[in-house]
């Protein structure tokens, strides 16, 4: 690493991540799809043209579509097919997850956290954000997959360049008892993955509705005018977390449900059951795309 971490370990952390030189970047695949996804005139031949410029992820895509969890009577040979057969938004979701895998690096890892769980938990997530959108009957679904996708990434920072910090924090939260965001709010340097996720939303140029959503994402009442959106993406870290999906922190079973969200108990259920089939489609694609 260009930069002595413990020289600056007493610094606050933002102070600290601004002398990092290697913060992890977007993926240029990744970025394009993002500038495309909610363009009116994005068509089956744009996605197609981003995708095939990077060939790992096209091989990997291919592998995706071609496995056994799916019963297609015949090879699939090229993105353009396998954009054609499953669908436009299936494969965008397809394409930023796989994307996602590239920001993740394998030199962070501990009891809890690791490159495989926080896909798994961003993805889910983001999933779960879609879902959860259609059952409101919100406009802007994609929006909030991203931000399924990316709330957390301050919690990447941590582990990657505060891992003292991050250990301590989670020495906290398991004498307590207490949720990991609790646990933060206790540890007396104020380490906050919230933060640092705005921290490198903002070096990302994402927009203001996806800083917003990662530095709110645990307290939505405190979000202001965005407190309804929030809620949307609170809620849905709430049925991962519970579902295990991601992290293996032993937390509570209690759900908690925004005011701002008009969601019943029969939708509540029915959001909880296609999660859980989601689960095991996202083990599946880290197989068939990541450990293959």
């Amino acid at each position: 690493m260009a930069n002595d971490l413990n020289s600056l370990k007493w610094m606050f952390p933002e102070d600290k991540l601004k002398k990092i030189n290697n913060l992890p970047t977007l993926p240029k695949t990744f970025n394009e799809i993002l500038s495309q996804i909610n363009k009116e005139n994005t068509s089956v031949n744009k996605l197609e043209e981003i995708i095939i410029k990077d060939p790992l992820l096209t091989a990997k895509i291919l592998r995706y579509v071609n496995s056994p969890i799916y019963a297609q009577a015949g090879p699939i040979n090229n993105v353009k097919k396998a954009i054609t057969v499953y669908g436009f938004n299936a494969m965008k979701t397809l394409v930023l997850g796989l994307s996602l895998n590239n920001i993740l690096v394998t030199s962070f890892s501990n009891e809890f956290f690791s490159p495989k769980s926080f896909w798994h938990h961003s993805m889910g997530v983001a999933q779960a954000c879609r879902y959860i959108c259609e059952m409101l009957n919100e406009p802007a679904q994609e929006d909030f997959f991203t931000a399924g996708l990316l709330h957390d990434i301050g919690l990447l920072l941590m582990c990657m360049y505060f891992k003292e910090e991050t250990d301590e924090i989670i020495k906290i939260k398991q004498a307590k008892d207490i949720d990991f965001n609790q646990a933060e709010d206790i540890y007396l340097l104020r380490i906050k993955h919230a933060d640092l996720g705005v921290f490198i939303a903002k070096k990302w140029g994402l927009s203001d509705f996806h800083i917003k959503l990662i530095e709110y994402h645990h307290d939505p009442l405190k979000a202001g005018e965005y407190s309804y959106k929030v809620s949307i993406l609170f809620f849905a870290e709430q049925i991962c977390e519970k579902l295990g999906l991601g992290w293996n922190f032993k937390e509570s079973n209690k759900i908690l449900l925004p005011k701002y969200l008009p969601l019943d108990r029969k939708k509540i259920m029915r959001l909880i059951e296609i999660m859980k089939e989601e689960k095991n489609m996202l083990e599946e694609i880290w197989k068939i795309s990541f450990e293959s």
